[in-house]
């Protein structure tokens, strides 16, 4: 059964440390093996830092549209109907929708670093283009070029990080990068506050500042750094080697005796890409697809709807309370919810953590609509944020992990453009709720909450949870003889969707490998 392939792909999952038996045995190592012998120190908090500022920019790209429409609306130099308003406001969500899935699948196809070093130089660029431009259309043309490269950054850098640190610091501090977002997001308030109304050059000035500074304090680490276990599965085993090897000297610790272990891949980009794809549309990995699908689409649609229809709920049935300290309480609520993710991902697990946010924050999400008064609104908004932001941590750790790597950034970068697509669809769906009720849509992001909670559950039950195991390689090679496929398995990891071929088991290599039938 589909369940029964999947929970066995789980089970070979490497082992944390290589055993001393090993160690003394084996001529050779996998990227598993010396990421845990290196350990944590000072290469995972530069990239830590690194990471962190790609999430500051992508932030400060997402954010900054809403108060660049107020701005532009206030200008009388640069007029704009309610029809501009609205693909100007489409036109980041549009470009992450598309720019997700591509620079996904590219960073499985030439590495982690040079997309993101393309993507922070297209951001940087894009601004200081509006900052200069005069005309609608280009605004518009740069918001989606913008929006493009922030479907790269905010998930090729996670995915980075968590290739380059070991299984018990992956989950605490990948956590920790979320906070970056929210620091992004207090920053754009910051600059709107200061920038005189209608000035929106000025504000583009001020939201450029941050970018140009995050690219030049990253660009040179991006282009000296990649991900080991990308180079081994792309066949550049010396390469990944070397990176070890940088790894090690950066954190002043070994690497295991011998030389890496390599994996034989194709060298054709074409094949490759159409063997990427065939992974990932595998039947026996199908479900699972469809099921994080769904999950990314509620949480975004929730994140989206609790936001935006809130405070206009709020508008239609009482006027005693603050708006400015209402807005106060998703970042606060946020940023506690990545502290707590940071210190409970894997004391509970990935699966438990979506569990349990998403039932307390799908239940005061449908509590928001019986409360009323600043403090009680506050309180609520704040708590469902805190556990909101423990799913999206979760979320965006599993999801890496759970994937093989080679298709890793292909699978969640498909996952986070379905998810950018509820912003596309639910803007339409909660105005047609908010004319039946102003609370529907509010009520109804909750719902949706509890919804990834039944979701969770299903995972956990069938035995899917990723904290404590090793990340898993998948390579396919076309064979030349029959035109079949043949997946060879890094030692200790596990081949994703490929048990319907015929296994045998190398001794003397200690490989897998599975010839579909």
């Amino acid at each position: 059964s589909t369940w029964g392939n999947i929970r066995e792909l789980m089970s070979r999952v490497a082992p944390l440390v290589p055993s001393a038996d090993a160690e003394q045995t084996q001529q050779t190592y996998t990227v598993h093996d010396a990421i845990e012998l290196i350990g944590f120190g000072p290469f995972q908090l530069k990239m830590l830092f690194a990471c962190s500022l790609c999430w500051l920019v992508g932030s400060i790209t997402f954010e900054s549209i809403t108060w660049l429409i107020e701005s532009i609306e206030e200008n009388h130099d640069l007029q704009m109907n309610s029809r501009q308003r609205g693909l100007l406001a489409m036109a980041t969500p549009l470009g992450i929708l598309i720019g997700s899935p591509f620079m996904g699948t590219c960073s499985d196809l030439f590495g982690r670093s040079k997309p993101i070093v393309v993507a922070m130089g297209v951001t940087m660029i894009a601004f200081v283009i509006q900052a200069l431009t005069t005309t609608w259309v280009a605004i518009f043309v740069t918001r989606v070029c913008s929006g493009f490269a922030v479907g790269g950054l905010e998930m090729i850098p996670n995915n980075l990080f968590i290739e380059t640190t070991p299984v018990k610091y992956r989950g605490p501090l990948r956590s920790l990068i979320h906070i970056a977002w929210h620091v992004g997001s207090l920053l754009c308030i910051a600059i709107a506050s200061v920038v005189d109304e209608g000035d929106w050059k000025w504000l583009n000035v001020f939201c450029a500042a941050p970018i140009i500074l995050s690219f030049f304090l990253t660009v040179k680490w991006f282009l000296e750094t990649e991900s080991p276990h990308y180079l081994n599965v792309a066949g550049h085993t010396h390469a990944a080697q070397a990176m070890l090897e940088k790894m090690a000297y950066y954190n002043r610790k070994p690497i295991p005796p011998g030389n890496l272990e390599p994996i034989r891949t194709s060298t054709s980009t074409a094949v490759t890409l159409s063997m990427r794809f065939s992974e990932f549309l595998d039947p026996s990995f199908l479900l699972l697809n469809v099921i994080l699908g769904i999950i990314f689409m509620l949480l975004t649609a929730s994140y989206y709807m609790s936001f935006v229809y809130f405070a206009e709920y709020l508008h239609t049935v009482t006027t005693s309370y603050h708006v400015h300290l209402i807005y106060t309480a998703a970042p606060t609520g946020r940023i506690i919810g990545c502290v707590l993710s940071s210190l409970l991902i894997d004391v509970h697990g990935r699966l438990k953590l979506l569990q349990v946010g998403g039932l307390v924050s799908g239940v005061f999400g449908v509590a928001l609509v019986m409360v009323s008064g600043t403090f009680w609104s506050w309180m609520f908004l704040c708590i469902m944020y805190c556990f909101l932001e423990i799913v999206f941590c979760a979320l965006y750790t599993y999801a890496p992990e759970l994937y093989p790597t080679s298709i890793r950034g292909m699978g969640v970068g498909i996952l986070a453009g379905i998810g950018d697509s509820a912003d596309v669809i639910f803007s339409y769906v909660g105005s047609l709720m908010s004319e039946h009720h102003p609370g529907t849509p509010v009520a109804a992001s909750g719902m949706m909450l509890l919804g990834i909670t039944v979701l969770a559950c299903i995972l956990d039950c069938h035995g899917l949870e990723t904290a404590g195991h090793g990340l898993r390689t998948t390579v396919v090679e076309l064979k030349a003889d029959d035109g079949g496929y043949e997946i060879v398995d890094n030692k200790g990891d596990d081949p994703e969707g490929v048990l319907e071929g015929e296994v045998e088991e190398d001794a003397t290599a200690d490989r897998l490998i599975v010839s579909s039938s």
